[in-house]
């Protein structure tokens, strides 16, 4: 497991595009998920903070050269464009940013979307099966029952494989001999 840090580095560099795949296949992997979202959120932060760090800059820098006269205005004119390139190129980065939390937002929803199928896949067949056993250990009912009938209860089993709950036929047969 990799360290906060450097968790967050790849998650800067696959901002970038500048991971491979298997680093990539690695900060989509389910159990990362929240720990992606979680980067990506404090990268934002951190964007952010560079953002009015370069406004704060930016007010000192035209007090300080204002006062220079003429040559204080050249040079306050390159640092206003060393300001300026290093906003965009931190702008630029933070769409990128938003972009890729973006997609670990669907991500997850989709795992959740999976997760609560497979819940729900998981209650069917622990219900089924639940069912087979109840229905082979009751022998006053299982003893009564051809071989064509004994063998429904085992296809009711396997039709749980498939999502469908066919123990329905089952329980009326044996509702009509209790």
């Amino acid at each position: 497991m990799l360290t906060d840090d450097n968790f967050a580095r790849l998650v800067a560099e696959d901002v970038k595009n500048r991971v491979s795949t298997e680093q990539a296949d690695y900060l989509r992997l389910p159990e990362n998920m929240s720990r992606w979202k979680r980067s990506l959120q404090l990268l934002l932060v951190n964007l952010d903070s560079q953002l009015d760090e370069l406004a704060t800059r930016e007010e000192l820098e035209v007090r300080r050269y204002q006062g220079l006269g003429g040559e204080g205005v050249n040079l306050l004119a390159e640092v206003q464009t060393v300001i300026e390139q290093r906003r965009r190129k931190v702008i630029k980065f933070r769409f990128h940013v938003e972009k890729r939390l973006d997609e670990v937002i669907r991500l997850s929803n989709a795992v959740s979307k999976d997760e609560t199928k497979q819940s729900a896949n998981y209650n069917l067949l622990r219900s089924a099966i639940q069912k087979h056993k109840e229905l082979l250990l009751d022998e006053d009912f299982f003893a009564t029952l051809s071989d064509a009938d004994q063998d429904l209860i085992d296809e009711a089993l396997w039709a749980s494989l498939d999502g469908v709950w066919a123990f329905d036929e089952v329980e009326s047969m044996r509702d009509r001999q209790g």
